[in-house]
């Protein structure tokens, strides 16, 4: 796989250009800390003011915890970039995993798992994850051709996202279930108690 790595990433460099650049730019603004924090941010703005609790846990879990995550990797695997510069992008930090990546992972396909809840009909849940698992390739795929990372950093990143989703979709599940079942407990005490002062002296 290191073959086909190093493969990929010079075919890139040498066949890459100012306006091929440009493009590719583009197409890595949906994985970017401004674009996702805005989006994260609104989100959370939003399911606070509809008062979506537990979609609020997920999207806090997800997206800032997944970040943290992917910092945590980078210093702990130490993977060089694939070029120490480029004429087109900044070059700075670890290579594995791509942070772009994992960001569009996380917060596209955490709005589209919402939308599995939210919409009903077949079609529009297509539409929302097919639009997610686009706009993840597509930045994936810019990260590589920039040369800002190796294939297996843009792959090994959509893993950890959809293995850190899981967790998180886990994590909420069980706090659901608990705070439930603490409801019915509290709720049942609540009765026997009442029956209790019913009963006659």
């Amino acid at each position: 796989m290191i073959g086909i790595d190093t493969h990929i990433a010079h075919w890139f460099h040498e066949h890459l250009t100012l306006s091929l650049s440009a493009v590719f730019l583009a197409m890595s603004d949906p994985g970017s800390k401004e674009w996702v924090t805005g989006i994260t941010v609104t989100s959370a703005v939003y399911l606070a003011w509809k008062r979506h609790w537990y979609a609020l846990l997920a999207l806090g879990l997800a997206v800032p915890g997944g970040m943290l995550l992917n910092q945590e990797m980078k210093d702990w695997i130490h993977r060089p970039r694939p070029f120490q510069a480029s004429p087109y992008i900044e070059m700075g930090g670890y290579s594995f995993p791509s942070g772009h990546t994992m960001a569009a992972t996380l917060i596209y396909g955490l709005l589209a798992g919402f939308s599995l809840h939210l919409f009903k009909e077949l079609r529009w849940r297509v539409l929302s994850i097919g639009t997610a698992a686009t706009l993840v390739l597509a930045v994936g795929f810019s990260r590589v051709a920039l040369g800002a990372h190796y294939l297996t950093d843009v792959l090994g990143a959509m893993a950890t996202g959809a293995a850190w989703l899981r967790i998180c979709s886990l994590t909420v599940q069980a706090v659901r279930r608990a705070f439930q079942r603490s409801r019915v407990e509290i709720a049942v005490t609540a009765q026997e108690a009442r029956l209790t002062d019913s009963e006659p002296s």
